[in-house]
């Protein structure tokens, strides 16, 4: 036998490390713009553009419903926000809030 000794050649051992979900702002839940968790934890009850009012999940083009009243749209609102535990907001007819509503998650603590 020769003095010369013959080693298999190993391959190195290949660790595969799955990489985080990079989207670069393009998904609104996780743009430096969102607040808090992620905008999908809102309702909105808001007026659409052709009349009546909409029911909407935060940050979503799609309205949950349409409703030709305000109250209507706001039970509606307040039934889908209870079963999600979201926050529900509800806007005046020129778009701006005028009422909030948490149905979940509420940090704060108070007593009495």
């Amino acid at each position: 036998m020769s003095g010369a000794r013959h080693r298999a050649s190993v391959a190195p051992e290949v660790r595969r490390v799955a990489k985080p979900d990079v989207d670069h702002g393009k998904n609104e839940r996780n743009s430096p713009m969102s607040k808090g968790k992620s905008s999908g934890s809102t309702h909105h009850v808001v007026p659409n553009p052709n009349g009546g009012w909409d029911v909407r999940r935060g940050g979503s083009d799609r309205s949950s419903g349409h409703f030709d009243n305000k109250q209507d749209a706001v039970d509606r609102g307040r039934q889908i926000s209870r079963n999600a535990e979201t926050e529900l907001k509800i806007h005046n007819r020129d778009g701006r809030i005028g009422q909030s509503d948490s149905h979940g998650n509420d940090p704060r603590n108070i007593k009495g």
